[in-house]
């Protein structure tokens, strides 16, 4: 059950039927020293929903995220951003984890990964 969401993101573009909602925590770490996590809840087949963070020194951003997946392609939109900085994730498929770019409105593209925690 832990797995589930990334098994839906790195399936052959295929979303995995879910039944009932449940929450996933992913290890996020950013360009640079930022790190921190995404909380996210199932909307229905390809779509998820919560919220996240990324810490650097002293530094905090608090967000929105929405993961949409669309046959090949799987990206997430940063909203909401405590900095104003909101962002949207690119990303490839691999078996136990996500990386890829990402691109915000101070500039990019930037690089990213993701594991289950």
């Amino acid at each position: 059950m832990k797995r589930r969401l990334l098994a839906a993101i790195v399936a052959s573009g295929v979303a995995l039927a879910t039944t009932g909602a449940f929450a996933e925590t992913w290890s996020v770490r950013e360009t640079g020293a930022w790190h921190g996590r995404w909380i996210l809840s199932s909307e229905g087949r390809g779509a998820w929903s919560g919220h996240g963070y990324v810490r650097s020194g002293g530094g905090e951003v608090r967000y929105d995220i929405e993961v949409i997946e669309r046959g090949d392609t799987v990206a997430a939109h940063r909203t909401n951003s405590s900095d104003g900085n909101d962002c949207m994730f690119y990303w490839t498929r691999n078996s136990d984890s996500v990386s890829g770019d990402y691109f915000c409105r101070n500039g990019g593209p930037y690089h990213w990964s993701a594991v289950m925690e």
